[in-house]
């Protein structure tokens, strides 16, 4: 199966999703959403339409996605959106987000505590790796440590199978989703289950 998703998992933050909804319009181009409906993660993981944001809470955790939200996050430095992000989420909280098309082997995340970055990656099967920083986390150690450099590139053993680094880019962000959350997308329903909130935007600015 080839996985698509952009998400973003907050844990810390206060509030319903209505006011959650309201500070990501301002942090994101000051738009204004108002609430449609409710679907589940499993249909909102890759939206396709940009006008519409999904929240919904699991565990502790705000999951929130959206087409182009999270992509915001895939760069070398701390943008707009990110500050804005980080500045809320400051104290006591963290941010995490992902990217992911399997189909075209791009991959990322961002993993943010406090408000600052702790580990940045991100690539395509085009470019490799664009961007790391950051220490490696425990989820992407197994991996790393069955790895060894060959011709100037990173190559995984896995499974008993060979891979690049942008063909195993969907298992480093399931590992991390499931230290984060304590569920791996790929096989558990319980959190593809989760009740989303459709926000839908109303006003531009």
């Amino acid at each position: 199966m080839g996985w698509k998703l952009n998400m973003i998992i907050t844990s810390g933050s206060k509030g319903d999703t209505d006011a959650l909804s309201r500070l990501i319009g301002f942090f994101y181009g000051n738009r204004t959403y108002k609430q449609i409906g409710e679907t589940t993660l499993d249909d909102c993981l890759n939206p396709d339409d940009d006008d519409k944001i999904y929240i919904g809470i699991f565990k502790d955790f705000r999951i929130i996605t959206q087409s182009n939200l999270p992509m915001e996050f895939m760069t070398d430095k701390p943008n707009f959106t990110e500050k804005a992000f980080s500045a809320f989420y400051r104290k006591n909280c963290s941010t995490n987000v992902f990217v992911l098309n399997s189909v075209i082997n791009l991959w990322g995340y961002n993993i943010l505590s406090n408000g600052e970055r702790i580990r940045t990656k991100f690539g395509t099967h085009d470019n490799g790796v664009i961007y790391e920083d950051g220490e490696s986390l425990n989820a992407e150690l197994e991996l790393l440590n069955n790895s060894e450099i060959i011709d100037g590139k990173r190559v995984f053993n896995y499974r008993n199978d060979r891979y690049n680094e942008d063909q195993i880019g969907e298992e480093f962000v399931f590992r991390l989703i499931e230290s984060i959350t304590g569920e791996r997308l790929d096989n558990s329903e319980f959190i593809l289950d989760t009740k989303m909130t459709i926000y839908e935007t109303v006003e531009k600015k």
